[in-house]
């Protein structure tokens, strides 16, 4: 061994960044001088479970329960069979610990009071001064235990529910993390059980917020406008109400802000409000999952982002009814490279319209067109004109999901076309091909794509139903295209 590795400033540096228990206990077993320092960085750098630092106390065994429910766990000691050495054992592991987990970990009532009841014998010390991280999932009888893990130094929290989640545990959590750790930069709440919002205005110091199964109302979206390093914002529902605050005062400003993602609402109008007096300067992505936005609301709202997002450069929109004016909007954005817009109903342009707007992408890196699976006439469709057209004037185009008619496919009019320069994935969604068909038109997109290195076509039944492209055609389409791209 180097010498090098005996020094233990050296040593600690290089083990804080091993970061998996696995190779920290084999360090441990590596010899003597290096068994304390990867122990050490073990407890300090991954993260442990609850259960694991309880079991320096003694066993820790599933208690007896005589109704049905989430399990409860004791640990299997009194306070009399706890020395103070075994206590300050104890609060050494707890008081290295800086990432927890508390994965359906629910102590009873008796071992929650044995931990005060030992603090109480021996000195009342904090039991994690130095946590910074802490993962729940969260079962409706383990609030007093999250309670536990709640800490001043507390920096990142992840809370996710299971089928036996209640209102009442997570609300609980809350309210302990609102006035014991207010420092939270990170703060992440995937349940549909509890309310954040009225917490919510008690975390000046969030950076990232996630609330992917939760919803938030209006006084919690205009504090987290004047939090001054919130950068991403992901909310599942905002739910809003008639409330004289979206028509008058202010704009809100976000100023740090550069990802956003909400993923429904319960009134649509409030919701384009709320957006339309919401200015992010910083903004870089942004998604719009099930809001299914009118498309003249979709062009009012895509040129306030150019006036007051001019950083955009990622797009993601479900529209009621996919236009060209929409579309054209949205390509207004000067630094778009991502651009995915889907319909609740249908695309109301064809080649001809779609033809114009391949004259604006040609900085788009990633395009997704799509729409609902059902039944359309083929004026609906756009065609392997179109796919020309793009690939003419779309020269940065990196990925492309779009909905093809190969039955309009014509070999004679398109067998000279300049290829996408530097195309590599390609997804053909709703492909309508004939079997006649299917060698010419793979033929022409190998022709057309040959920097692709990942081709995928998914057809449905007219009725709406999906299926899988029948196996035989797929296996010629993918064998005509890879084997016209080999010669």
């Amino acid at each position: 061994m180097h010498a090098a590795l005996t020094l233990p400033e050296l040593l600690l540096h290089v083990l804080d960044h091993v970061g998996s228990q696995t190779d920290l206990l084999n360090a441990a077993l590596v010899c003597q001088s290096w068994k304390a320092w990867a122990l050490d960085s073990r407890w300090r750098c991954c993260r442990i479970s609850l259960r694991a630092l309880l079991r320096t106390l003694g066993p820790v065994k599933e208690a007896p329960c005589d109704r049905a429910g989430p399990s409860v766990f004791i640990v299997d000691v009194t306070p009399d069979d706890v020395s103070e050495e075994r206590w300050n054992a104890f609060l050494k592991r707890t008081q290295q610990a800086r990432h927890v987990s508390l994965n359906r970990f629910a102590l009873h009532r008796s071992s929650i009071d044995l931990i005060h009841s030992l603090s109480d014998t021996y000195g009342e010390r904090p039991l994690f001064p130095l946590l910074r991280s802490v993962t729940m999932t969260m079962n409706s009888n383990m609030a007093d235990t999250a309670i536990l893990l709640v800490s001043p130094s507390l920096r990142s929290v992840s809370i996710e529910n299971t089928p036996h989640s209640s209102h009442q545990s997570m609300n609980t959590v809350m309210k302990a993390l609102a006035s014991t750790a207010p420092s939270i930069h990170h703060l992440r709440f995937c349940s549909h059980w509890g309310d954040p919002s009225s917490q919510i205005p008690c975390f000046a110091d969030l950076r990232s917020l996630d609330c992917s199964n939760a919803s938030l109302d209006y006084n919690a979206w205009e504090f987290l406008a004047t939090c001054p390093s919130l950068t991403q914002l992901h909310v599942y529902e905002l739910r809003l109400e008639d409330d004289p605050r979206l028509l008058d005062g202010e704009p809100l400003v976000f100023d740090a802000l550069t990802h956003l993602r909400i993923s429904q609402t319960n009134s649509r109008t409030h919701t384009i409000q709320v957006l339309s007096k919401s200015h992010m300067p910083a903004l870089q992505s942004l998604v719009l999952f099930r809001l299914y936005l009118p498309s003249d609301e979709v062009q009012q709202l895509a040129c306030h982002w150019s006036r007051t997002s001019p950083l955009i450069d990622e797009l993601k929109v479900i529209c009621q009814t996919i236009d060209f004016k929409a579309i054209k909007a949205c390509l207004g954005l000067r630094r778009l490279r991502t651009l995915e817009i889907g319909s609740e109903r249908e695309i109301a342009i064809c080649d001809r319209g779609f033809a114009p707007l391949t004259k604006l992408m040609g900085k788009l890196e990633t395009l997704a067109l799509t729409w609902p699976i059902s039944h359309r006439p083929d004026s609906k469709y756009l065609t392997a004109s179109s796919l020309i057209s793009l690939a003419r004037h779309a020269t940065s185009l990196k990925n492309l999901t779009i909905i093809i008619n190969a039955d309009c496919f014509d070999s004679n009019t398109s067998s000279e076309h300049q290829p996408f320069a530097q195309l590599q994935t390609l997804f053909l969604e709703d492909l309508r091909v004939r079997a006649n068909n299917i060698s010419a038109f793979s033929t022409m997109l190998a022709s057309l794509c040959p920097a692709v290195s990942h081709m995928e076509a998914s057809q449905y039944y007219a009725c709406g139903r999906k299926c899988i492209m029948h196996s035989e055609w797929k296996r010629q389409l993918h064998d005509t295209f890879w084997a016209s791209r080999a010669s």
